[in-house]
C-alpha cells in the first residue's frame, strides 16, 4: 500500500520524522547490507527529500489561512505586557465611586500599550479614551449591591473599542479608620483592585491578582501602593505566552454551574446559539460574573477570545477551526454585558435589533424585565430559577416565534445521555450546589471540571458535524448516495429554496437525531453565517452516517494531522497520522479508528513495518527496530513476538527460531557476538532441554539444559 505523501505538503512532519530515524537508526545499521530493514526505508528517505518542511507555526501563518476567520480579533501588535492598567477604586460618600490610584498613572498609560490600536476606528482622542475608561471602571468595579458581601471577585469585558478589554475586579469592605487617604464618614467603605488586560488571561491574572489583593488589604495602613506597582511590573511577556489550555480554564469551575442548571443547561446553550436575550441576576455580583464565564467556558475555545499564543493553544485552536469553533457568538447584533447597572440599562435597551446576555445585581432591572418579559430567558441565581418566556415575540412576526417552536428547546435523547454522564460524575464525588464554589482557583486542570468541559466539547462537535452534513445534502444532493439511509432522493424533486422541503429534510433525514429542527433555526442566525465561513467544508465526512473513499485532512486537538479515508466518522481505509513535533508517524491501513492491516509505524523509540490487528503488531513477516538497534523480523501476535522469527540484537547476539509471548520459546539457534552457536530448545526465554553447542573454534558439544544448568552428554557439568 502506498500513499502519495509527496503530493501533499500538509503532511510535512513526515520529512522531519524520517530524518530523525535516519540519524538514530538507519545510519547505525547501514553497514549491514544483509539487514532487510535498511532496504525498507531507503525509498522513503529519497521520497521524503522532495517534501517541503513546514512546521505547524509556519503553517498557521501561511497566506492561505485567514487569521480573521479563526479569531475574534488580530493579535495585538508589539505587546510588551498584556496589562493595560491596575486601578484602586474607592467609594466616596459624597462623590460616589472614584479612581483613587492607578498604575501606570493616567497620563502614562499609553507608553506600554499603543492605545491608538484600540481606537483607530473611533473618532476620539487618547485623552478622551482614558477619561471614558476610568469612568466605566468606577461603576463596573463597584457595582450595585456591592455592600451585600464582605469580599468578592467579578470578571468583565469592555467591548466599546476596536479590541475588547478583559477585566478582573476584587473588592473588599474595610473599616473606614484603616484608610485615611480619602475623606469618609461611614463606618465601612468599599474598595476594589481592578486589573485590565488586552488579552483574556483570566486565570493567570487572577492567580496573581488574588495574592496582591490579600496582601494589600491585610496592611495596617492602605497608604502603601507599591504592592500594586509590583504586580504590573512583574507580569511582562517574554516572547510567546506559552500558557496551556487547561491553565486558561482553571479559574472557571463548571461543576457548580451544572449542579445549578441541571438539564436546563442545554436550554441555556440553545438560547445563546439562537441569539436570544438572556438576563442573569443575583444580588452578589461575583455570582453573576462567575455564572456567565463558567457558562462560556463550556463553549470550546470561547474563553480564549483573541488569545493566539503558545504551541498548546495553537494546536487546540487549529483543531477547533475544522469544526468552525470557537463560535463567534458575540458580534454587532449580539452583545455580552457581564454586569449592568441602572445607569447603563436605558442605553442598552435603546439599541435596535441587538440582543444580549446581560448580568445584573440591580433588583429594579430584574423586576422591570420580569414584569414586561423583555428577555427570552431569566436566570435568577438567588432563587435558583431558570424561566424561559417562550411567547415573548408572538406579536412580532419579523422575529422567530419561540412560542410556536418551543419543542426545539426540549432536551433530546443525546442531551439526556450527556447529562446523565455529568450527573453520575458529580454524584460519585458527592458534589452538590451547596458544597461547591463558583471559582476553582486552587486547582489547576481539575479532573471533574475538565471532564465536564470535554463532554460539552463532544456535544458541540457532534452538533456541528450533523449541521455540516445537512448543509452538504441541501447544497450537493449527490452526497445522499454516500448515506447508509437510502431513498431520500425524492426530497430533491421539490425546490430546495422551499423552506418546507428543507425542514422536512432536516427532520427526517437521519432517524433518532433530535438536532435537526434546532439546527434549522440556528441556520437563521448571524453566528451561523460566521460558522459557515469558518468550518472545514469536509467536516460532514466525520458523521456517523457517512461512508466515503475520499481522503480528508483532519487537524487533531493534540496537534496531530490525519490524512486519509474515513468511515462513520472514524479512521478507516488508507491513512497517515503524523505528529506536529515530528516524533510520530503511522502510514497504513485503519479500521474503526484503529491501526489494522498493513502499515508502517515510526515513534521516538521504534520503527515497525508489517501487519496490525486492532492497533497491535500482528501477523507474519513483520519487521521491528528499536532505538537501541535491536532488529526483529518474523511473526507477531497481540503486539509481541510470536511464532517464527529472526532477532538481531545490538549487543551482537543473533537468534533465529521460535517465539512465544515475546520470548525465545521452542526450537531455536542463538549465536553470541563471539561466534559461539547454541542450537536447541528454549522455554520462557531460557535455554531448556537437549541442545548442540558449536564453539567459534568448530568444536561440537552435545548436552542438555535443565534449570539453567548445562549437562554434557557424558553427564559432566560444564557451563557454556
Amino acid at each position: 500500500m502506498t500513499t502519495n505523501l509527496t503530493d501533499n505538503n500538509k503532511l510535512c512532519p513526515y520529512l522531519g520524522l524520517i530524518n530523525f530515524f535516519k540519524h538514530h537508526i538507519y545510519e547505525k545499521n547501514n553497514s549491514d547490507q544483509n539487514c532487510k530493514y535498511s532496504s525498507i526505508t531507503s525509498k522513503e528517505i529519497e521520497d521524503s527529500k522532495k517534501i517541503k518542511t513546514i512546521d505547524l507555526d509556519t503553517f498557521l501563518n501561511e497566506d492561505n489561512i485567514d487569521k480573521n476567520k479563526l479569531y475574534y480579533y488580530e493579535p495585538f501588535p508589539s505587546l510588551k505586557s498584556p496589562i493595560l492598567l491596575i486601578a484602586l477604586i474607592s467609594f466616596h460618600h459624597k462623590k460616589g465611586s472614584i479612581i483613587e490610584y492607578s498604575y501606570p498613572p493616567k497620563e502614562s498609560i499609553n507608553k506600554n500599550i499603543n492605545i491608538s490600536y484600540l481606537i483607530k476606528s473611533r473618532n476620539i482622542s487618547i485623552e478622551k479614551f482614558v477619561d471614558d475608561l476610568f469612568q466605566q471602571l468606577t461603576y463596573i468595579c463597584l457595582p450595585d449591591g456591592v455592600h451585600a458581601t464582605k469580599s468578592d471577585t467579578q470578571f468583565f469585558i469592555i467591548q466599546d473599542y476596536d479590541y475588547p478589554l478583559y477585566g478582573i475586579s476584587c473588592y473588599e469592605q474595610i473599616k473606614s479608620e484603616r484608610d485615611d487617604t480619602i475623606e469618609n464618614t461611614r463606618h465601612f467603605i468599599q474598595k476594589s483592585i481592578c486589573i485590565l488586560s488586552i488579552l483574556p488571561l483570566y486565570s493567570p491574572l487572577y492567580a496573581k491578582l488574588s495574592v496582591t489583593v490579600e496582601t494589600f488589604f491585610n496592611q495596617t495602613s492602605l497608604k502603601d501602593k507599591n504592592i500594586i506597582n509590583e504586580l504590573y511590573q512583574n507580569f511582562f511577556l517574554d516572547g510567546e505566552t506559552n500558557f496551556r489550555v487547561d491553565e486558561m480554564n482553571f479559574v472557571f469551575g463548571s461543576r457548580k454551574l451544572i449542579c445549578f442548571t441541571k438539564e436546563k443547561i442545554f436550554l441555556i446553550i440553545k438560547m445563546i446559539l439562537l441569539e436570544k436575550k438572556i438576563l442573569i441576576y443575583s444580588n452578589i455580583s461575583g455570582n453573576v460574573c462567575s455564572f456567565l464565564y463558567n457558562l462560556l467556558a463550556l463553549f470550546p475555545g470561547q474563553i480564549l477570545f483573541n488569545l493566539k499564543s503558545g504551541k498548546d493553544i495553537k494546536n487546540y485552536l487549529k483543531n477547533l477551526k475544522m469544526y468552525g469553533l470557537p463560535l463567534k457568538i458575540f458580534h454587532d447584533n449580539y452583545k455580552i454585558y457581564p454586569l449592568v447597572s441602572l445607569f447603563e440599562i436605558d442605553q442598552i435597551e435603546q439599541q435596535k435589533d441587538v440582543s444580549y446576555i446581560m448580568g445584573t445585581t440591580n433588583k429594579l432591572i430584574l423586576n422591570e424585565t420580569t414584569e414586561n418579559k423583555k428577555v427570552d430567558l431569566l436566570i435568577n441565581i438567588d432563587t435558583m430559577k431558570i424561566i424561559p418566556f417562550f411567547n415573548r415575540n408572538e406579536n412580532n412576526k419579523n422575529k422567530l416565534d419561540i412560542n410556536e417552536k418551543k419543542g426545539i428547546f426540549e432536551i433530546t435523547k443525546i442531551e439526556k445521555i450527556i447529562y446523565n454522564s455529568l450527573s453520575n460524575k458529580l454524584n460519585e464525588n458527592n458534589l452538590t450546589y451547596s458544597n461547591t464554589k463558583w471559582l476553582n482557583s486552587n486547582e489547576i486542570d481539575d479532573e471533574i471540571d475538565e471532564f465536564i468541559r470535554n463532554e460539552f466539547k463532544k456535544y458541540f462537535k457532534d452538533l456541528l458535524i450533523e449541521l455540516s452534513l445537512c448543509l452538504n445534502i441541501v447544497n450537493k444532493n449527490n452526497i445522499v448516495k454516500l448515506l447508509t439511509i437510502p431513498k431520500f432522493e425524492n426530497l430533491f424533486t421539490q425546490s430546495l429554496l422551499d423552506e418546507k422541503a428543507i425542514k422536512l429534510l432536516f427532520k427526517k433525514l437521519i432517524p433518532n437525531n433530535n438536532y435537526m429542527q434546532f439546527l434549522y433555526f440556528f441556520s437563521k442566525t448571524k453566528s451561523f453565517d460566521y460558522w459557515l465561513k469558518e468550518h472545514n467544508e469536509n467536516l460532514f465526512y466525520l458523521s456517523q452516517y457517512i461512508i466515503t473513499d475520499k481522503s480528508v485532512t483532519l487537524f487533531l486537538e493534540d496537534g496531530n494531522i490525519y490524512f486519509g479515508n474515513l468511515k462513520y466518522g472514524s479512521f478507516d481505509g488508507s491513512g497517515t497520522l503524523s505528529s506536529s513535533d515530528n516524533k510520530y508517524l503511522y502510514n497504513g491501513e485503519w479500521k474503526d479508528g484503529l491501526k489494522h492491516g498493513n502499515g508502517q509505524l515510526i515513534t521516538e523509540t521504534i520503527k515497525y513495518s508489517g501487519k496490525f490487528d486492532n492497533d497491535l503488531f500482528s501477523g507474519s513477516r513483520g519487521i521491528l527496530c528499536d532505538q537501541k538497534g535491536n532488529i526483529y523480523e518474523g511473526d507477531f501476535l497481540n503486539g509481541k513476538f510470536e511464532g517464527y522469527g529472526h532477532y538481531k540484537m545490538s549487543n551482537g547476539n543473533n537468534y533465529i527460531g521460535e517465539f512465544k509471548n515475546g520470548l525465545f520459546d521452542g526450537k531455536g539457534q542463538l549465536t553470541d557476538k563471539n561466534g559461539n552457536v547454541f542450537d536447541g530448545n528454549f522455554s520462557k526465554g531460557k535455554k531448556d532441554g537437549l541442545c548442540l553447542i558449536i564453539t567459534n573454534k568448530g568444536e561440537k558439544i552435545e548436552g542438555k539444559y535443565k534449570n539453567g544448568i548445562f549437562f554434557k552428554q557424558n553427564n559432566n557439568n560444564n557451563d557454556l
